[in-house]
């Protein structure tokens, strides 16, 4: 047997051998197989959290899955007229105008489709692994697109940077099921288009076909993401200078499909509505089109240069003016208060809410450096190579790059989309820098100029360095990025084991808790509380109504008998309460310290936000007794009691009175730590007194 086995690949091999690979097959396989390990090392970092389980990330994902969950059982228009009374009780969550329907819509057709070819896995579990399918989506699609730039060293460049760049995979990795998922794939798929259809050798028709493309990818990003404001000022900005370049009519027909295709979906999503029309961004998107409409008229009737002038400065000086009266009676507005804190970053001081959010801060050069390594370093390099060739492409990714850089800078998430552009930009300026280097080598070898020898030997070890540099810190730092338990697994801190008093807390919460009643917490935790315990909450983690989350705080913040009141208004059953505090040591005696990632530190946000003076409850770094003596105080086990110049923090002890008494605690208080630390989870009941009826 073992004979015929050997004569038979004996055989196989005579075969190969025969068979004839052209070197242009040989090539497309060798791309094939390179772009497949790329692809597969996208999934591979992302999987990463897994080991810790397989759950859902943050707290945004987890309103997408609600909403996904209801279009899988419903239809797809189930989450038109839905008010979910679940959140920001009593008055409820109009889902229809606070959500984008996109991201949901999307995955749920593709479960639909998984489920046809005999997936068997759950909806939960499918979303997880959702974000990981479509990064390995745009790590294809961005190949295309560097291969539109650079030829496929560019292609492959581009896909092996941002399948390993830490600022995306901190978006896409297991569980981050949130509306940046389909976000950035659908910028990517923009962006090919968008460059293909504002080509100057590609033709007439093909042009207009991108350009519509084009409008249904911006319309598709209206339906999932708000940073499509962002997209359609990028390509008014970039068409804006194109035209300035060239002035064709190509140019402004296929802008004009674009915009006013995409806008014609963007009207149709209830969160967006017509007032992207009055909105600034959509009123300088279609100005520019009226505008380069009139160039072309003015340019093809009015022969005379001084009439041309004329009739420009006219439309110019009309325009401002009707533009200054609109403005002036309310027909035309600005942009929401989060996009205008992107440009003006100083804004954000007046509106603590943004402010108390970590990823709202201004980016650091750390923060630089461990989302983009050494490719930060060939944005500049980048940007003087696109200047000296400066054509369509270079100016539509020079708008992008420079843009989404002075975004990333003002707001730390939004290194986010300044990966696909850096990493495009890295990958162009590698492969020139190499193309240059082995030229150099090829004409000082046909010239023979031995005193000065370049050979390619040279250009071949500058370029493994040049991109060894490049990969070497984005792999180290999106290995990092990914391999670490989802929020909810460690309990919502910075620790790379599992910590489970969050999903004992929620599971307590569903098994013991009626549905109908009303948990109180601080909004961070809202989605939580709702979507896994399936209780009704003040808040949720949308920060919709900062009035009551304001209400909220100064309950907290309010003595007991005066917080009582509120929360017998509002119906309130249950309150839930987080901490984070470190075991230290002294002595033989054992005390603890905060580590700020619970309500020891988060009071002070409470505080901003309600609009309290802040030195009432904490002075010189330490909680005051006005502090001690309000709910939130009483409500987290540990005290603090002073110690000379400083001062420690006791306990665990949990508040009881006639009103609230403890109900829940989880296992890292119960235990006095884990590893060190407590992030533990209190939950007290609240009783009102006794014969008044709206008692819970």
């Amino acid at each position: 047997m073992f004979r015929n086995k050997v004569a038979k690949l004996t055989e196989l091999f005579k075969v190969l051998k025969k068979v004839k690979i052209t070197r242009e097959a040989l090539k497309t396989l060798m791309v094939l197989s390179t772009l497949c390990l790329i692809l597969v090392s996208a999934f591979t970092i992302r999987i990463l959290p897994a080991k810790w389980g397989v759950y859902l990330h943050e707290f945004d994902p987890y309103l997408q899955y609600r909403v996904t969950e209801r279009i899988v059982e419903k239809g797809f228009l189930s989450w038109l007229n839905w008010i979910d009374y679940k959140s920001w009780y009593p008055n409820g969550r109009d889902m229809t105008r606070t959500i984008y329907p996109g991201l949901p819509m999307t995955a749920a057709f593709f479960y639909m489709i998984a489920g046809t070819f005999g997936l068997s896995m759950t909806l939960h579990e499918f979303l997880c692994y959702f974000p990981i399918i479509m990064s390995v989506l745009t790590c294809i699609a961005i190949f295309y697109l560097g291969k539109d730039y650079g030829g496929l060293s560019v292609a492959l460049l581009s896909s092996l940077f941002i399948a390993i760049c830490p600022a995306y995979i901190s978006r896409t990795h297991l569980g981050w099921f949130d509306d940046e998922t389909v976000g950035i794939f659908a910028l990517v798929l923009l962006s090919l288009f968008y460059v293909r259809a504002m080509d100057p050798e590609r033709d007439f028709k093909n042009s207009l076909a991108y350009a519509l493309l084009t409008g249904v990818t911006l319309g598709y990003l209206f339906a999932s993401w708000g940073t499509a404001r962002y997209a359609l000022g990028l390509l008014a900005l970039s068409t804006f200078f194109i035209v300035l370049r060239d002035y064709r009519a190509k140019y402004v027909i296929a802008y004009g499909i674009m915009i006013c295709s995409g806008l014609c979906i963007a009207v149709n999503v209830p969160r967006v509505g017509l007032g992207i029309i009055r909105e600034i961004t959509g009123v300088a998107a279609l100005g520019l089109l009226i505008a380069l409409a009139y160039g072309l008229v003015v340019k093809r009737r009015v022969e005379k240069v001084k009439m041309r002038l004329v009739a420009v400065i006219a439309f110019i000086a009309i325009s401002l003016v009707v533009f200054y009266a609109a403005w002036s009676f309310g027909y035309v507005t600005g942009i929401p208060t989060k996009y205008y804190a992107v440009l003006e970053p100083l804004y954000r001081a007046l509106i603590p809410l943004i402010e108390s959010v970590g990823e709202h801060r201004p980016a650091t050069w750390i923060s630089f450096f461990t989302s983009l390594g050494f490719l930060l370093a060939l944005i500049p390099v980048y940007v003087l190579m696109a200047i000296y060739e400066l054509d369509n492409r270079h100016v539509f990714l020079l708008a992008q790059l420079l843009t989404t850089l002075y975004s990333a800078a003002s707001y730390v998430r939004l290194l986010l989309i300044l990966a696909t552009p850096a990493c495009l930009a890295g990958a162009y300026s590698i492969s020139k820098i190499i193309k240059s280097l082995t030229k150099m080598a090829e004409e000082q070898s046909s010239a023979r100029r031995r005193e000065t020898p370049l050979g390619k030997e040279v250009a071949v070890v500058f370029g493994i360095i040049l991109v060894s540099l490049s990969i070497a810190p984005l792999v180290y730092f999106g290995i990092q990025t990914a391999d670490s338990p989802v929020t909810i697994a460690c309990s919502s801190v910075p620790v790379n084991e599992f910590r489970g008093d969050w999903i004992e807390a929620l599971k307590w919460l569903k098994e013991n808790v009626p549905d109908d009643s009303v948990v109180m917490a601080w909004w961070d935790y809202g989605y939580w509380i709702t979507i896994v315990s399936n209780k009704t909450t003040l808040a949720d983690n949308a920060t919709s109504n900062s009035t009551q989350i304001a209400v909220i705080a100064r309950t907290f913040l309010s003595p007991e008998e005066e917080a009582i009141q509120t929360m017998k208004q509002y119906n309130v059953s249950y309150v839930v309460v987080f901490v984070d505090f470190v075991v230290r040591s002294y002595g033989g005696y054992y005390y603890y310290q905060p580590e700020g990632y619970g309500e020891e530190n988060k009071f002070i946000w409470m505080i901003r936000i309600a609009g309290l003076n802040e030195t009432e409850y904490v002075y010189d770094g330490k909680p005051t007794a006005k502090f001690s003596a309000s709910l939130i105080g009483e409500l987290i086990p540990f005290k603090f009691y002073p110690i000379d110049s400083g001062g420690v923090y006791l306990g665990p002890v949990f508040y009881e009175s006639d009103h609230i008494k403890p109900a829940f605690y989880s296992s890292s208080l119960a235990t006095g730590g884990y590893n060190g630390r407590v992030t533990g989870v209190a939950i007290y009941r609240v009783y009102y007194p006794s014969g008044d009826e709206d008692s819970p």
